[in-house]
C-alpha cells in the first residue's frame, strides 16, 4: 500500500523529486521508500503520505525455539515482555518509530539477563516508551502471571529460601508470617547477634530473662530500655531463642 500511493504521488506532481516536495519528505528518503530499500515509515510520514498509521505495523514474530515452557505475558508489560514458569523474561519483538517521523525499526526478541539484587532476588529492568525503566522482582512477574495478583496482606514467598529461584513451582502468595517462619527454618533470616543493630547477645538475652531484679534497674546495666527489657520477659522479642 505505500509503494502503491507513492507511485500516485509521483503520477500526480510528475517526478519523485516533485513529489517528495509536495508531501514534505527528504528525496532521498522518497526514493527509498519507493523502492523498499527503507524500514516501514514512522507515524509523521505516513500521515504526509496520507496513510493510516496502521498500515506499517505488520505483525512481528520472533521465531522462539519450542522449549517445553509456558510463557505468558508480563502483567502490565503485555505486548512488550512474557515470563515463563521456569522464571525467564524475555522482551517480545515490535516496530517502534525511530525518532519524530522516522523510518519504524525492530526491536526487542530476546531474553533478558536477570541480576541478583542486595537482598539476594532475581531483577530484571523493563522498560517502555517514554518512561525510565522498571526493576522488577522476577518471583512477583512470575506470580502474577500465572497466580494472579497478589491478595491483600499477602507477600510473595520462596520454598526452598532461595531468592534466586524464581520457578513456578517454589512460588506462592502468603502471609508475612508464613514468610518469616519459611526464613527461619531455611536459615536466610538475618536475626540476633547477626543484625547490624543488634545491642545484646544470645547470652545477655537469657541473662535478662532470668534477672529478678526491677526492669528499669536491668535496662540501665545492660543500655537498652525497660520497654526492651519488658518485651524479652515477655519473650515478645528474641522469642525465637531458646
Amino acid at each position: 500500500m505505500i509503494r502503491e500511493r507513492i507511485d500516485e504521488l509521483v503520477k500526480l506532481h510528475g517526478s519523485e523529486r516533485a513529489a517528495a516536495k509536495a508531501v514534505g519528505i527528504a528525496n532521498s528518503h522518497f526514493f527509498r521508500l519507493r523502492r523498499g530499500l527503507s524500514g516501514p515509515p514512522g507515524p509523521e510520514v505516513l500521515r504526509r503520505l496520507g496513510l493510516p498509521e496502521t498500515v506499517a505495523l505488520q505483525p512481528v514474530t520472533a521465531n522462539w525455539p519450542d522449549d517445553g515452557l509456558q510463557w505468558r505475558p508480563v502483567v502490565g508489560f503485555e505486548g512488550l515482555y512474557s515470563v515463563s514458569e521456569a522464571g525467564t523474561v524475555r522482551s517480545e519483538p515490535r516496530l517502534v518509530a525511530k525518532g519524530r517521523g522516522g523510518a519504524m525499526r525492530r526491536v526487542g526478541g530476546q531474553v533478558l539477563k536477570a541480576k541478583i539484587d542486595k537482598d539476594g532476588y532475581l531483577v530484571v529492568a523493563l522498560h517502555r516508551a517514554g518512561a525510565k525503566p522498571d526493576d522488577a522482582h522476577v518471583h512477583r512477574l512470575v506470580l502474577e502471571a500465572f497466580k494472579g495478583p497478589c491478595p491483600p496482606g499477602l507477600e510473595a514467598c520462596h520454598e526452598d529460601g532461595n531468592g534466586a529461584n524464581c520457578t513456578l513451582n517454589n512460588l506462592r502468595w502468603d502471609t508475612r508470617q508464613a514468610n518469616a517462619n519459611d526464613k527461619m527454618a531455611h536459615g536466610t533470616m538475618i536475626i540476633g547477634e547477626q543484625h547490624h543493630k543488634a545491642k545484646l547477645t544470645e547470652a545477655q538475652v537469657r541473662a535478662i530473662r532470668d534477672d529478678t531484679r526491677p526492669e528499669r534497674v536491668v535496662a540501665r546495666d545492660y543500655g537498652v530500655s525497660s520497654t526492651t527489657v519488658g518485651e524479652i520477659k515477655r519473650r515478645k522479642s528474641w522469642s525465637w531463642l531458646k
